[in-house]
């Protein structure tokens, strides 16, 4: 039925034609929208309303006609998003082209949340502000961690005063041992720079 100047909209009926293979109303001057229930007419494997006037967005359950293998609804003013089920993103972009309001799947045109429908773009923002969120959410909880180890530590160290002397005492006999230990290596390698061989 391609090409016959029909115009008006496409009838609901036909999509109790539910044994037909191929439905080709393109190079026509239709309008209206999509009927809804065109996912009845699941022996489709090829549809194609291309060149026409129709409007409104393509029904959601279009994406369940599993054996739909050509579609070509490019050139309409169909609006909204693309649906994004397995199967929808089998067509390439050429089964939308020419529906500038159109967006998401494989248009350049991708789709913003006023669309009704957040896009790749969107659906990347928000799991770049997930990811950011997340990263806050880590150093802070990093940040109490230290704040809180901090003042356990030095705070029991500040109202208990044994403790306070016993940890310095502890931390000047640790730092005596490092002085000696390198001072004893300093001593030892001097010798073998200068004589070249190790002195016990």
């Amino acid at each position: 039925m391609s090409s016959n100047n029909l115009m008006g909209s496409i009838p609901d009926d036909v999509t109790s034609l539910s044994g037909l293979i191929g439905f080709n109303l393109s190079h026509n001057h239709l309008s209206g929208k999509i009927p809804n229930n065109i996912n009845k007419m699941q022996s489709l494997e090829s549809l194609d309303f291309s060149n026409n006037n129709l409007s409104g967005p393509i029904p959601t359950d279009m994406s369940i006609m599993h054996n739909l293998g050509f579609l070509n609804l490019s050139y309409n003013n169909l609006s909204g998003s693309i649906p994004t089920n397995d199967h929808f993103l089998t067509f390439d972009d050429r089964s939308f082209a020419g529906n500038p309001n159109l967006c998401g799947g494989p248009l350049a045109n991708k789709c913003s949340i006023s669309d009704g429908v957040p896009t790749s773009v969107s659906h990347e923002e928000n799991n770049d502000n997930g990811d950011k969120k997340e990263k806050v959410l880590f150093y802070l909880v990093i940040a109490l961690g230290f704040i809180t180890g901090f003042w356990v530590f030095f705070g029991t160290l500040f109202l208990k005063r044994d403790w306070r002397h016993s940890y310095f005492l502890y931390v000047d006999g640790v730092v005596d041992k490092i002085y000696v230990a390198i001072m004893v290596r300093v001593t030892v390698w001097s010798r073998v720079m200068k004589n070249g061989t190790l002195v016990e």
